[in-house]
């Protein structure tokens, strides 16, 4: 009697603590991801469009659009357990491109639709329109990993952290008999 009593509280013990880990969904990885480049892109874009009077762009949306872009692809990554991603290093060399072009490309000049004497325009030069297409490149590219990666990320986190573990009971030809079962995602 003893014996049963004991077999039953190693079981309800076993089946309350070992509960298995809830695996994660790649359409909601995806969905991260995907909305995240979206709004992105929308504040950058809208940093084009809603430029005041005078200006080419609205800075303050634009680079709030960049900023977003440069982390928002990888809300799925995230989601998945993966914090720095391929994608986020590829915008992040984009960003440094963009940089390097913008520092060492520019040339002040006399503008060629001057109204006044002395007039400068500062412009990019030579290899400066080269890195920023590299730029633009590999920041869009990047962004386009991590939202194609990120259902992959999924199933890797749900490969590593998907198991569980079950009490169960069998009956043998010489009594009955508990154990632990072992289960997982492969």
């Amino acid at each position: 009697m003893v014996r049963r009593l004991v077999l039953v509280l190693v079981l309800v013990i076993a089946a309350r603590s070992a509960r298995a880990s809830e695996p994660k969904s790649k359409t909601t990885a995806l969905v991260l991801s995907g909305v995240g480049t979206g709004v992105a892109s929308l504040l950058v874009l809208g940093g084009f469009m809603f430029a005041p009077d005078g200006k080419d762009f609205n800075v303050p949306l634009l680079y709030t659009g960049l900023g977003a872009a440069t982390i928002a692809p990888s809300f799925g990554e995230w989601y998945a357990g993966v914090p720095l991603t391929y994608g986020m290093a590829a915008r992040v060399f984009g960003a440094g491109l963009a940089t390097l072009a913008l520092t060492t490309q520019m040339k002040t000049e006399t503008c060629d639709d001057a109204t006044k004497p002395n007039q400068t325009c500062t412009s990019l030069q030579g290899a400066g329109y080269a890195l920023m297409g590299l730029a633009a490149i590999a920041f869009v590219g990047g962004m386009a990993y991590d939202v194609d990666d990120a259902p992959d990320a999924v199933d890797r986190w749900n490969a590593v952290h998907v198991t569980g573990f079950m009490p169960i009971v069998m009956t043998t030809p010489t009594g009955t008999m508990a154990g632990l079962g072992v289960s997982g995602y492969f």
